[in-house]
């Protein structure tokens, strides 16, 4: 069960800044109705607010550094780091499947967990945007 609460007090807070850490598992996709971005087993992302930072990995989304071991901070997107610095938290909510991340002025994000399924090399999580 997610605690949601976790997150209150970064609602109504701008991102500052975007960063991602992995090994080589941070990928960012154009496709037909936006683009997304995935972090992969080995990654994560930061949203980085004035004083706090909200974590994405295969774990979830939390205010807690993932423990994940030999990563270095790898490129982000120009994209990401000019639709996301600025943008105003609203609201984070999870409905045992999904999250749903929204930013003020924009549609919800939606992102997801994708377990290593057999059919794909590893499990990684995912949020997907039209607004890019």
């Amino acid at each position: 069960m997610v605690n949601i609460s976790m997150f209150e007090h970064l609602k109504g807070k701008a991102v500052t800044c975007v960063r991602a850490f992995g090994v080589d598992e941070f990928d960012f996709t154009r496709n037909i109705v936006g683009c997304d971005f995935s972090v992969g087993e080995l990654g994560y992302a930061v949203f980085e607010f004035e004083e706090h930072c909200l974590f994405i990995s295969v774990d979830g989304l939390t205010i807690e550094k993932p423990r994940k071991e030999n990563v270095h901070e790898l490129p982000v997107h120009s994209t990401i780091i000019e639709t996301f610095v600025g943008a105003v938290l609203e609201s984070i909510d999870y409905d045992n499947e999904e999250y749903n991340i929204k930013f003020v002025g924009y549609d919800t994000l939606s992102g997801y967990f994708e377990p290593n399924d057999g059919m794909t090399d590893r499990a990684y999580f995912e949020l997907e945007f039209p607004w890019c």
